[in-house]
């Protein structure tokens, strides 16, 4: 079945997460035009520093990355730190890089070529670096309960749409051993993307987010 990107907010709508859509996210550059078909979505969590200030503050950056990405969008999705999403791109994106072969939801994805299969969310890490005399503490697995569960959320969601297998969520790290993220076991994120599917609430942050 041909992809189509209006799933993507099919899935917000139902998971009942806090979203946003930008105006270009269907008509943005799309570096695989027909070759996109994915049949996965990948958790990244983005690298912050000193000035990373606000809810969503790698946004632009994801937008238009470059060198990175070139014209393409850098993920399909950023998640702020509130857990509020932003859906940026509908179509094509680079944001695995070099990686793989791996097989996941029942296909495998080629070496070096996932982006053609994958769905990219970028979560907004915190910041260990003081701003404004705020100290947000960055837990080891880089994310926060309000985007993990959001994030999960969102997957059950999706997958239930598109008839997808929990494990079709993987993490960046499962891609290549180039990337630390997001640093929380994938059985944690498929247990708790299962429990949205069954329509119960997964157990709370000391379960999926417990420190490690």
């Amino acid at each position: 079945m041909a992809w189509n990107p209006q799933s993507l907010i099919r899935a917000a709508r139902k998971s009942g997460i806090e979203f946003d859509v930008d105006e270009d996210w269907l008509t943005g550059p799309d570096p695989h035009g027909k070759g996109f078909q994915p049949f996965s979505v990948a958790w990244h969590h983005t690298e912050c520093g000193e000035l990373s200030r606000g809810n969503m503050p790698s946004l632009d950056l994801c937008r238009n990355p470059g060198q990175y990405g070139g014209e393409a969008r850098a993920c399909h999705i950023v998640v702020g730190r509130d857990g509020k999403f932003q859906i940026i791109a509908g179509h094509g994106t680079y944001h695995l890089g070099t990686g793989g072969p791996l097989k996941v939801n029942g296909k495998v994805m080629p070496k070096d070529i996932g982006n053609r299969f994958s769905i990219g969310i970028e979560i907004e890490a915190s910041s260990s670096t003081k701003i404004n005399k705020n100290n947000r503490e960055t837990p080891k697995h880089g994310i926060n309960p309000a985007q993990f569960y959001a994030v999960a959320k969102f997957c059950a969601a999706l997958f239930d749409d598109l008839g997808w297998d929990t494990d079709a969520a993987i993490r960046h790290q499962d891609w290549t051993t180039r990337k630390v993220d997001v640093g929380i076991p994938l059985s944690q994120i498929h247990e708790a993307i299962d429990g949205y599917r069954k329509s119960k609430v997964p157990n709370q942050e000391n379960e999926h987010l417990r420190k490690r």
